[in-house]
């Protein structure tokens, strides 16, 4: 069986790369929907900013951080396996959805701790008068 040589995998992969370049040069660049990706990239860290707690910045953000790891991981796996593609991009030599993988998703689950741990404290608090109950009854 004949199989591809590592010069001509790269020289594909750099034909393929130039292609992407272009057609992002030519048909999505300044479109609406490439301005929306661009907006769901840089506003929303504005807004973690102003909610997140402050005294716990250093927690939350390494939890974003490790959400972002696995969210990369996971889309460059699908996209590398031909899961799934990205018609529009926000910068065309990256092969995933940026403005989902670098913000939203890390974004919603930083802010999300909060709600979290005060959940975790309220069963904490319901669960003391049943354990109570069942200890005694």
């Amino acid at each position: 069986m004949n199989y591809p040589s590592d010069e001509q995998i790269v020289e594909m992969t750099r034909l393929l790369t130039q292609a992407r370049i272009e057609n992002f040069l030519g048909q999505h660049i300044g479109t609406w929907k490439w301005w929306v990706l661009v907006i769901l990239l840089i506003a929303p860290w504005f807004i973690w900013y102003k909610l997140v707690d402050k005294k716990r910045i250093l927690e939350v953000t390494l939890f974003g951080v490790i959400i972002m790891i696995v969210t990369i991981t996971l889309d460059e796996i699908g996209y590398v396996l031909s899961l799934w593609s990205y018609p529009i991009e926000v910068i065309p030599i990256l092969s995933r959805l940026t403005s989902i993988d670098y913000t939203m998703l890390p974004i919603i689950f930083m802010l999300g701790i909060p709600v979290l741990l005060n959940l975790e404290a309220f069963f904490r608090s319901a669960g003391c008068p049943i354990n109570g109950i069942f200890i005694r009854g």
